[in-house]
């Protein structure tokens, strides 16, 4: 199906071919072909954005966020909690570093920051569960707050 080209795209770490359906057309009405390839949701109730945090893709991660920078899915996990929970600290770190740098409206940074999922988790929680310290200090000093899960 056309619109899991995306997902496929980066799942194969094809950063150049996910650039390209990004930034070309490839339909007529590219509008709602982008909307579709950026905002579908898997199984799993993720979007391709989610699945570009939680596999750490940096550069992926940065092509997407400039698209569509806040996105949940079913379960109240965001695209900042998926990299939160990275396994692999420097990619932890540089995942969230792009997606809050990605957020120029303060109340969306800071609804971001404050979610949590269906188990009460926060962005923050999850870094400081993983370990990834840097990841940790850089929501703490965006404003992540410390006193909720």
């Amino acid at each position: 199906m056309k619109y899991f080209l995306l997902i496929k795209a980066f799942e194969e770490k094809a950063v150049e071919c996910t650039r390209i359906l990004i930034q070309e057309k490839l339909t007529e009405d590219w509008n709602d072909t982008k909307s579709l390839l950026l905002h579908q949701f898997d199984a799993g109730g993720k979007c391709p954005i989610h699945i570009a945090a939680r596999r750490g893709f940096p550069d992926v991660l940065s092509m997407l966020s400039e698209c569509y920078a806040i996105s949940e899915g079913n379960s109240g996990y965001t695209v900042l909690h998926s990299a939160a929970n990275l396994g692999n600290q420097y990619k932890a770190e540089s995942c969230v570093k792009i997606i809050l740098d990605s957020l120029k409206d303060q109340s969306d940074r800071n609804q971001l920051l404050k979610a949590q999922d269906k188990d009460g988790c926060t962005p923050l929680y999850l870094a400081a569960a993983n370990r990834n310290i840097e990841a940790a200090k850089i929501l703490l000093l965006a404003g992540s707050a410390f006193d909720i899960r």
